[in-house]
């Protein structure tokens, strides 16, 4: 009997290391991830329910930027395709708070409108922040995300709140 036995838990063993295996595999398609986190402040001050983005600087390769929410503290944890980390090498960070009252949302759902549903005659949200950090072009923010290490960026941003000057 224990003979019969020995195949079954053969390959049983064999589905089982299959399926482990198999789920620890990362598709192919998406680039080598590391840590990214860190910290946001705003004039000296935690900035809380601010969004950081990642957007590497590897042109044409297609990269999807990471994001993050900034916490209580100001702290934040970059993902990327739905993983932990941002893409290794060289990215250009943009931070945005706006203010959540300001934006134009559908009257019967309640739901922000937001692109591509957008309308020139709509009032543009308004930025907590100088609007140079919300364009990764004009933030001047970087950040080298290194292979294998736990990246840590501090963003200390400075400057009044543009309050008159909508987000563009």
């Amino acid at each position: 009997r224990i003979e019969h036995q020995q195949p079954v838990v053969i390959l049983l063993v064999m589905v089982l290391s299959s399926v482990f295996v198999g789920c620890n595999r990362r598709d192919p398609n998406i680039p080598a991830l590391a840590s990214a986190t860190g910290v946001v402040t705003f004039n000296g001050e935690p900035l809380a329910g601010a969004t950081v983005s990642f957007s590497s600087t590897h042109a044409g390769k297609g990269y999807l930027p990471g994001a993050a929410n900034t916490d209580e503290r100001g702290e934040f944890k970059i993902r990327t395709y739905s993983l932990d980390g941002a893409v290794v090498g060289k990215h250009k960070v943009s931070i945005v708070k706006i203010d959540e009252k300001s934006i134009a949302r559908d009257p019967q759902t309640g739901q922000p409108y937001g692109p591509p549903m957008v309308h020139p005659k709509w009032k543009k949200p308004k930025s907590f922040i100088p609007t140079k950090y919300t364009s990764l072009e004009q933030s001047g923010l970087t950040a080298d995300v290194l292979a294998s290490t736990n990246n840590r960026f501090e963003f200390n941003l400075v400057g009044k709140a543009d309050e008159e000057t909508p987000l563009t």
